[in-house]
């Protein structure tokens, strides 16, 4: 009789479980412990009914369930076949393999035996490869999703009366390759040449794709805060494989991966409404899952009309934003999601959109204008690196001007972020180097992109112009490094090894908005 698993998340991440079954004689029932939520327990009902629908023998004793360890949460449809399998493992039913072989079966049933998908599945497999489980049994639906992770027997079941010769055949097959990158992006996504003027707006959505700097859009309606916000995903290079299996295990856990397509390869584009709650916003529920902020890890989270969205909501996001990561407090615990993402907001300069426009005519008082931005307060406007804004265009301009595509500027996004990965590969290689020549080799191990290295960095020339700038414009501490992080990114772009005067000069331009009056003071301060 072999081993059978199965998997409780807890966030991110999770346990694998052991299910184990005893038969013994008494009155007729089945008990499940093992810390089971109500569908767990309900999943003694769906197993009963799915066995014998299959032609398959139900004990007529008394069956006692654990799910182990038992000090873990145990919730959600994913247990039905775990349990369903050693049922049939204990009443010989099942494989001829043993018990030195451990198999994870994974999957919800129906009542006539059918096996339906379930969530998760790719950070089961995550999961149980590192404890050294290589033999699964999913929902044929989620085999590609299984399979992508790579060196695991993967094989799936569409029926309960199948297990015999499935779990055979897993024992048999060899390891699957893992996913690899697409050759070619997948087509459909907008494109910048359909922007037509703008200039500055498209030199700061191809910085923000260079340097995964958070932004902000500001301007009348209609002139093109959306429309440039929905073409920065199609900027973005492909995922690393890394990275992929991150953003995959996450849209996994929250229900929204087909498990048909593998990977997730591109970077994902979240656009919550502005009536979305905080839960829904970073995560939580009864059943932990993930929110908008950690859907969008390694991609873009668009908010737009921000200051529409609730303050709590946008407070809440302040931590997440600076340290890439949701940690969500529970009773004796904690679950925590990656939140890594780019965050870029648009906002109108008023509450009625009219402030800003050529032939408009605004009729917000200045306190109107003020509650409007006070919802969404310095501390989060704080922590976005560009500020752009935006005003209309002429005909001419709208008409005939030619327009780049997001192909072009695609590939120098790819040559930026390029240059960058081999300048602190370099860097690396330097510290290697230097670890044992003395003292200094425990001030060599700090992270490359930090404040301390990017002033080593600046020119005498961009030295004097940061100094400037702090006592013109009296920027705090964040928003010098925040300067410095944008000068860095501009610098790669054109693949210089020192941060120059100009490209300092041009950050300081990219952060001014709303960093000395409000947001719509300075717009109208700044000629637009």
């Amino acid at each position: 009789m072999m081993k059978v698993l199965s998997f409780a998340p807890t966030g991110y991440r999770g346990y694998v479980v052991s299910v184990e079954v005893d038969v013994r004689r008494g009155i007729p029932g089945t008990d499940v412990v093992g810390l089971a939520g109500a569908a767990v327990r309900e999943a003694r009902e769906r197993v009963r009914a799915a066995i014998r629908n299959a032609a398959l023998h139900y004990p007529r004793d008394r069956v006692l369930i654990n799910l182990g360890p038992a000090d873990i949460p145990k919730s959600g449809n994913r247990f039905d076949l775990g349990i369903a399998a050693a049922l049939l493992e204990i009443t010989g039913q099942g494989s001829k393999y043993d018990d030195s072989m451990s198999m994870m079966a994974l999957g919800e049933l129906s009542l006539d035996g059918s096996v339906r998908s379930t969530r998760g599945v790719i950070s089961a497999v995550v999961a149980g490869k590192s404890d050294g489980i290589g033999h699964y049994v999913v929902p044929w639906e989620n085999v590609r999703e299984a399979e992508a992770v790579g060196g695991v027997s993967v094989c799936g079941i569409r029926h309960l009366r199948e297990w015999p010769r499935v779990a055979d055949q897993v024992a048999t097959m060899r390891p699957a390759d893992p996913d690899h990158p697409p050759i070619e992006r997948k087509g459909g996504l907008p494109d910048l040449s359909d922007i037509r003027g703008n200039p500055v707006m498209k030199r700061t959505l191809e910085i923000a794709a260079a340097g995964c700097h958070h932004l902000l859009l500001v301007g009348p309606p209609g002139t093109g805060k959306t429309m440039a916000a929905l073409r920065l995903p199609g900027l973005l290079p492909t995922l690393s494989p890394t990275d992929a299996l991150e953003v995959t295990r996450i849209h996994s856990a929250a229900g929204s991966h087909d498990g048909t397509d593998g990977l997730r390869w591109d970077p994902p584009f979240r656009s919550p409404h502005h009536s979305a709650t905080l839960q829904g916003m970073v995560g939580g529920g009864k059943e932990v899952v993930p929110g908008e902020i950690s859907l969008a890890h390694r991609g873009v989270l668009f908010l737009d009309e921000l200051p529409e969205f609730r303050p709590s909501v946008l407070q809440a996001l302040r931590e997440p934003v600076e340290s890439g990561v949701v940690r969500i407090p529970r009773a004796g615990s904690f679950y925590n999601f990656p939140a890594a993402c780019q965050l870029v907001v648009a906002a109108n300069l008023c509450p009625c959109g009219n402030f800003g426009r050529s032939r408009g005519h605004c009729l917000c008082s200045v306190a109107e204008i003020q509650r409007y931005w006070k919802r969404v307060g310095r501390a989060l406007l704080d922590r976005i690196d560009l500020r752009c804004a935006i005003s209309g265009i002429d005909s001419d301009v709208f008409l005939n001007s030619p327009a780049e595509d997001s192909a072009t500027v695609a590939q120098r996004v790819r040559r930026a972020r390029a240059f960058r990965d081999k300048r602190l590969a370099d860097a690396r290689i330097e510290t290697i180097a230097e670890t044992s020549c003395g003292p200094e080799a425990h001030r060599m191990r700090i992270r490359h992109d930090a404040a301390n290295d990017l002033r080593c960095q600046l020119t005498p020339s961009a030295y004097r112009v940061m100094v400037k700038a702090r006592e013109r414009l009296g920027f705090s501490g964040r928003a010098l490094d925040s300067v410095l992080r944008v000068a860095r990114t501009i610098v790669d772009l054109g693949e210089e090894r020192q941060i120059t005067a100009d490209a300092v000069s041009e950050a300081i331009q990219h952060r001014r908005l709303g960093e000395i009056e409000g947001v719509w003071q300075d717009w109208q301060v700044s000629g637009n």
